[in-house]
């Protein structure tokens, strides 16, 4: 996709062509004024079986079918396209003008950001038809300038985006080779350094998430009843290794959005990373918490699941839960970016298959209760300095190893170590 803008007396003229699709493949071309689907005004056109053209004025508050706005603030119109020497055979375009926005004028601002999205299934003729889901989407960031033209020379001021095909005048030039754009996806100077850090991002957040907590998530449910060292391992995982690894990945994020000049705090998938940060730093402390009431405890165990670690479990599921749902919709976002769209749909096979992998090992692990419950029963009344080791050779060198694990002889069932008898 390939946006092309002018400014010129107070009006914005945008040219979406469509560089691979013929007229026949082209269902409906939208452009709209914002980084993100939702709460962005958008401008939908697509062209009749009778040669007329519809353009349709829409918004939408989630990622569902966008409705009409009646009453625009800015209200577009829809203008014959001029086409140049450099449109391919095989390409499709639609323009149309609308109102400059006052920061454009009176220079406040004077960068853009847009998104797109394509579809190949036409709708009806009327502008508030029902349009098909897009095939294609990605987004666009403009830089506008004045540059002179042949008219400036008559009095008249025209402005066009410095990073656009259109740079210069009215008339679209293919871009240079070595220009800093692309077709579909304008890039300015920065971009690369933008791109490397919202993967960065991405990397490291992923890698904390959705593999070290998850791993320290079965690390408890697995190796508590098979190894004196499994807290160990768990703390280690979960705050050791994960913390610096998912504090780095987190900073990256707000670093990102200041290097691509967008608001902060302005879609779901932001919100969700400040909220899940705390929750993750809340379990954590809630973590550290319990072990050290239980370390600093002289009583016997009265409770083996008192509420506070009942809840640390719970929390611990809706974090691994909430980390899934989190960077698939960072994957979203990614696949936006045009030049993204094809190593996404691999990200997404990845992420599916690793979240029915996950789920499958826990529920596995599940099944280890049964033992779990026999320890706490065989070490009920002991004082909590003391649990039921492994085998009588096993001692605990650490505090913070002391966990219930099973006596051997439990696997038979009908054996019981005379220690453990009330």
């Amino acid at each position: 996709m390939c946006v092309n803008a002018t400014v010129e007396n107070e009006t914005v003229t945008y040219s979406l062509t469509s560089m691979i699709h013929e007229a026949e493949d082209v269902g409906w071309i939208a452009l709209g004024f914002g980084e993100a689907m939702v709460h962005s005004p958008m401008v939908i056109m697509w062209k009749n079986d009778d040669g007329s053209m519809t353009l349709s004025q829409r918004i939408t508050r989630f990622y569902t079918e966008p409705t009409v706005v009646p009453d625009p603030p800015r209200i577009a119109t829809s203008v014959e396209p001029k086409l140049t020497a450099w449109h391919p055979t095989k390409s499709t375009t639609f323009s149309f003008q609308i109102p400059a926005h006052q920061s454009l004028l009176n220079g406040t601002s004077m960068r853009e950001t847009l998104i797109w999205a394509l579809s190949p299934l036409r709708p009806d003729k009327a502008p508030e038809s029902h349009i098909a889901r897009h095939f294609e989407i990605g987004h666009i960031n403009l830089h506008f300038k004045s540059v002179e033209t042949p008219e400036d020379h008559h009095g008249t001021s025209t402005a066009a985006p410095s990073a656009s095909p259109t740079a210069g005048n009215s008339a679209p030039k293919p871009p240079a080779e070595d220009d800093d754009h692309e077709h579909g996806h304008v890039h300015d100077h920065d971009h690369g350094g933008h791109e490397k850090t919202v993967h960065a991002h991405a990397f490291f957040v992923s890698f904390g998430f959705l593999f070290l907590l998850p791993l320290g998530v079965l690390a408890g449910r697995w190796g508590r009843t098979i190894s004196p060292v499994w807290f160990k391992v768990h703390w280690i995982i979960n705050m050791a290794l994960a913390g610096p690894i998912i504090a780095l990945g987190w900073v990256l994020g707000p670093i990102s959005v200041f290097q691509a000049g967008v608001p902060h705090l302005n879609d779901a998938h932001k919100i969700c990373g400040v909220i899940f940060i705390f929750l993750y730093a809340a379990q954590v402390w809630l973590g550290r918490y319990i072990h050290r009431r239980r370390v600093e405890s002289t009583g016997p165990i009265t409770k083996p699941h008192p509420p506070l670690n009942i809840l640390h479990v719970v929390i611990g599921l809706l974090l691994i839960a909430f980390a899934f749902f989190q960077v698939r919709s960072g994957l979203d976002k990614l696949a936006q970016e045009e030049d993204e769209a094809p190593s996404v749909k691999w990200y997404y096979k990845v992420w599916a298959i690793w979240a029915a992998i996950i789920p499958f090992l826990y529920l596995a692990g599940l099944s280890l209760l049964p033992r779990q419950f026999r320890q706490e029963r065989a070490n009920a009344g002991a004082s909590d300095s003391t649990y039921a080791p492994l085998s009588d050779d096993i001692q605990l060198a650490e505090s913070s190893t002391r966990l219930l694990f099973e006596n051997p002889d439990d696997d038979d069932g009908d054996v019981e170590d005379p220690k453990y008898k009330k």
